[in-house]
């Protein structure tokens, strides 16, 4: 066993883009009990430090035993976010984080988001639930009153793609003269191959659609299959599926 306290560490050495400074206490043991398999015990304490400009404190507490990885504490702390978590990492590793302040991370941006859920990653497979919850949203000069999301990472054989689904709701929304007071969004399938629907109200009309799309190469490309709705003037459709890109450099 051993202990080992690291003070005014410089993380950008691993990354120059990790600006900052760690204080760390590091305690660590192994047992080798005569029949039974090895154990290593450890504990992580972050004093008050610094990375990307904001002040963090925390601690990690866990065991590595028979390739099995165990969290009995993770606590990360920083103005404005809370950061909790527990459990087997093969098994089922327990996550919980609330963001008072959004715009302590995001400049300009407000808001608060608590998110929960639980992970595994097994076999080189993550699966796992999240869900999400914010109010008061702002961001890029579109707000949102409140916001909800459930996201499921489910079970999936190897050499297969992840199989994803994700179920949205919005109220609220502005973005400058457009107002949208529900918008609903589901999407599920692989990344190389889903289906997405959303409703919403926008602006007293009521529109609903349907679309598949895949991404590729940095990219999401698709078809819109159905879109319709009804305005004061009446109903009105789409009369054709029409293709859709998008992409991070247009």
């Amino acid at each position: 066993q051993g202990k080992l306290r690291a003070r005014k560490l410089n993380p950008s050495i691993l990354d120059p883009e990790w600006k900052g400074e760690l204080n760390l206490d590091l305690e660590g043991k192994f047992l080798s009990p005569p029949g039974r398999p090895g154990k290593i015990s450890f504990r992580v304490g972050l004093l008050e430090s610094r990375l990307f400009e904001r002040v963090l404190t925390g601690d990690l507490e866990g065991s590595w035993q028979e390739n099995f990885l165990h969290f009995t504490q993770l606590r990360l702390r920083a103005p404005g976010f809370d950061l909790q978590g527990k459990g087997t990492v093969q098994e089922r590793f327990s996550l919980e984080a609330t963001v008072t302040n959004l715009a302590a991370f995001i400049p300009e941006a407000k808001g608060q988001i608590k998110a929960s859920g639980w992970v595994r990653y097994k076999e080189d497979r993550l699966t796992g639930i999240m869900k999400a919850e914010g109010k008061d949203l702002l961001l890029r000069g579109i707000a949102a009153g409140d916001f909800r999301a459930d996201l499921h990472l489910k079970e999936y054989s190897q050499k297969t793609p992840p199989l994803i689904s994700v179920e949205a709701r919005a109220g609220n929304i502005r973005a400058g003269s457009l107002k949208i007071t529900d918008l609903n969004f589901q999407v599920a399938g692989t990344p190389d191959s889903h289906r997405a629907q959303f409703t919403m109200a926008l602006n007293g009309s009521a529109i609903q659609s349907e679309l598949t799309g895949a991404f590729a190469e940095g990219s999401w490309k698709g078809t819109m299959e159905k879109l319709d709705g009804r305005d004061a003037r009446g109903p009105w459709n789409l009369q054709a599926p029409a293709r859709i890109t998008f992409s991070s450099n247009q």
